[in-house]
């Protein structure tokens, strides 16, 4: 965290000039490269309200007595402000003597932290008339002070500032704010842009046609309201439950596969009850169809993971429904058994369903997990013939999904050669990196199998040398240490790259200006609108000065972004030199660096772990929302967020998961839970982090004698393979960058054994 700012150079750069030299923190530097902000709206950017940074800046103010010193009782508002403790900050800062209150960079901390933390009309009074004094800060001033008006007075003038803007978040703000009896007009005219704004970015769409439907119904406007309804329904029917209910206000119900088709694709654990409310009310109808209800609601059952009462459930429904409904039935009835962990009866029903009638669909479909679960019961031969079985049935191009099950089938069941044929062309056939050195890690325990022993360990050396501390390479290094070749485990070695010495990029007088009082996120958003000018000052280094400047800040996001631009992969595959490890950082960013070492130093987690699972969940976004609800740096479900708070004995409201602070502590507490229950093993943690541990129960619990490679491999879904594969590679990346090739993770292919689940699962 980069809390400890040396004030002086500081005070020098912005008194002289215009760029701010930022020391570094008291812990690593950082550096980078996969949605809402944790208060209520977005933290404000330059671009809402003002052009790009001019070239001559207005003079600095005077930050004589404000800027941190080493020791310095008030610097900790601003770490409370880097790990977005809104509140904290807010009481530290208004717990300052009157006089120092007054200074105006006090007065923008305070009026920042004020908004963030809900007390909008403090905020206000402490941003009023605070652009003269902060020529730097004046477009933040404005858009910040617009922000908590709006809140505090629904001001129609603040709102027209937040129109300028061009974010979505901001356009539904005011929308909000002034839905009521303020000013419906200009409420809808904001409802009107979000949605113009929300096609344009492809983002929030769902929710701008809802906040339109919603103005246009209350201003009588039913015909817009009805099209923005059934606009959802038709493009985004997962978030289309509360339309269902609006059409039906309207006059215009949806029509029953309207109906269903939402109810299957909204189904999530937080939406079930609803979606129960909704099935019973159709029950109620005449001339429902009740198999059809009743498939709908074991399918929803499914995606809630509620798998055992989906089977029941789809069991009853495919006795009701008859045809190509009824074989859906049974067939997804199977799906759910096997992710119940019921695998041998799945088993059985899969292969009634693929033998009862040949040429369906769900035949066929059936025949392809019939295989896969016979491969996790350790039938690998009986597995091989489905899988032929189902491919000769097929014309090409086949998925390549049941190619590498196929081959992992011919593994298992003894023909090694032909699994390293196999193998070798699904590698060649791959476009995915990462993949394909998984892929290639196989083709040596395959040729290892046949007696091909001399290649297998030519294979495996070869990863580890041109795949460094990747998970291919941590494995492959694991086998070579079984087959006796300890000596050849992680040979990284240091790059020569040319002597420039080290880049000390300079933060603009804005951006420093305001990471000097942890604003980091809008000391991100200037630099994002200079970004070409500051690269230009660095000619020939531009990447180099890109992420050593973003690296000033706590935040990473955009240091990531530009790390995955600039920075060439054939530069990560060697072991970074001197003058290449900026570049490592860059991909490989210490965000939040504080709160990270606090909870691996709390919970004991192996470093890396944490950012490893950040940059792959949402890369260092703390704002990102995925579509089934996740949010925040680590992507917690709410359920996960509600039941890990309660155990660490935090309490929080909806929108603090979001938060850095909140969100850390409770992604790593899970981590710690799940670590705890797999021996420490981080492949097999990164999988149940992603599919859930009763899903990694029911791999682990059936699975034969296998290698962590070889169980890795045999996850039914490939995205959680990729998943597994990249945390585990982030994840030893950190902990070389840290402490060299000594504090990396010691390679092992032990499994860990099948561990009790019980109620506090999840």
């Amino acid at each position: 965290m980069r809390g400890k700012i040396c004030a002086k150079r500081v005070r020098r750069a912005l008194g002289a000039s215009a760029l701010v030299v930022l020391a570094s923190s008291c812990g690593s530097s950082g550096c980078g490269r996969h949605s809402s902000s944790a208060a209520a709206t977005p933290p404000p950017t330059a671009s809402s309200a003002a052009p790009s940074e001019p070239t001559a800046e207005p003079p600095a103010p005077n930050l004589d007595g404000l800027l941190p010193t080493d020791g310095a009782p008030d610097s900790d508002w601003r770490l409370a402000l880097r790990h977005h403790e809104w509140q904290r900050a807010y009481e530290l800062l208004a717990s300052l003597p009157g006089a120092r209150r007054a200074e105006a960079p006090i007065r923008l901390v305070l009026g920042f932290a004020a908004w963030k933390s809900g007390h909008h009309a403090e905020a206000a009074a402490a941003l009023a008339k605070l652009e003269e004094a902060l020529p730097l800060a004046t477009a933040e001033v404005k858009d910040l002070r617009a922000r908590a008006l709006l809140r505090a007075t629904l001001d129609p003038a603040s709102a027209e500032v937040l129109l300028t803007s061009d974010r979505v978040d901001d356009a539904l703000e005011v929308a909000n704010a002034l839905a009521g009896n303020a000013d419906p007009k200009l409420a809808r005219t904001a409802a009107d842009r979000a949605v113009l704004l929300a096609d344009r970015s492809k983002r929030r769409r769902a929710l701008a046609r809802a906040t339109r439907a919603s103005l246009a119904e209350r201003a009588g406007e039913h015909a817009t309201s009805i099209a923005d309804h059934r606009w959802i329904l038709r493009e985004e029917p997962e978030h289309g439950l509360p339309s269902l209910a609006a059409l039906d206000g309207l006059g215009a119900p949806p029509s029953l596969d309207e109906r269903l088709a939402v109810v299957e694709r909204a189904a999530s654990p937080d939406t079930l009850d609803a979606i129960r409310s909704a099935l019973d009310k159709l029950r109620a109808q005449a001339g429902v169809e009740r198999g059809k209800l009743a498939l709908v609601w074991g399918k929803a059952l499914s995606r809630a993971r509620r798998f055992a009462e989906a089977t029941t459930a789809l069991d009853i429904a495919s006795r009701e429904v008859t045809g190509d409904a009824a074989s859906e039935a049974r067939y997804q009835a199977a799906r759910a058994a096997a992710r119940a962990g019921q695998l041998r009866e799945a088993a059985t029903r899969f292969a009634k369903l693929a033998d009862a009638r040949p040429t369906s669909r769900w035949s066929g479909r059936a025949r392809v997990r019939l295989a896969e679960v016979q491969s996790l019961l350790g039938k690998h031969d009986e597995a091989r013939v489905n899988f032929d079985r189902y491919l000769a049935s097929m014309k090409p191009p086949h998925e390549d999904g049941v190619a590498h099950a196929r081959a992992l089938a011919l593994l298992g069941s003894g023909r090694a050669k032909e699994a390293r044929k196999a193998l070798a062309e699904l590698r060649k056939a791959s476009k995915k990196s990462r993949r394909s050195a998984m892929l290639r890690e196989l083709e040596g325990v395959a040729a290892y199998l046949a007696g091909d022993r001399e290649d297998a360990v030519a294979i495996w050396r070869d990863l580890v040398a041109r795949e460094p501390l990747t998970l291919a390479s941590w494995l492959a290094a694991a086998r070579l240490v079984r087959a006796g070749h300890a000596a050849d485990a992680l040979p990284v070695e240091p790059s020569r790259g040319p002597a420039n010495g080290s880049l000390d990029a300079e933060l603009p007088a804005a951006a420093g200006f305001f990471a000097s009082l942890g604003l980091d996120e809008l000391a991100e958003a200037r630099l994002i609108q200079g970004e070409d000018t500051l690269a230009r000052a660095y000619a020939g280094r531009e990447a180099e000065a890109l992420c050593a400047t973003y690296g000033r800040l706590a935040t990473a996001r955009r240091r990531l972004q530009v790390g995955d631009k600039r920075v060439t992969r054939e530069l990560l595959m060697r072991a970074p030199g001197v003058d290449e490890r900026w570049a490592w950082r860059c991909v490989y960013p210490d965000a939040y660096a504080g709160l990270v070492a606090r909870e691996d130093q709390a919970h004991s987690l192996p470093r890396g772990l944490v950012h490893g699972v950040m940059r792959q969940e949402s890369a260092f976004d703390p704002g990102a929302t995925s579509p089934v609800g996740a949010r925040g740096l680590m992507q917690l479900m709410p359920t996960t967020a509600t039941r890990a708070a309660r155990e660490a004995g935090l309490t929080f409201v909806d929108d603090d998961v979001a938060r850095a602070s909140v969100n850390i502590r409770l992604g790593a507490h899970y981590l710690k839970k799940l670590l705890s229950r797999y021996r420490e093993n981080p492949a097999v943690t990164a999988a149940a982090y992603n599919a859930g541990p009763h899903a990694v129960h029911t791999w682990l619990a059936h699975r034969t004698d296998e290698d962590l490679d070889l169980w890795v491999a045999r996850i039914p879904f490939r995205e959680t393979r990729d998943y597994v594969a990249a945390v585990v590679g982030n994840m030893l990346r950190y902990q070389y960058l840290d402490g060299g090739a000594a504090a990396v993770a010691t390679p092992s292919l032990v499994v860990p054994p099948v561990p009790v689940l019980d109620d506090s699962d999840y």
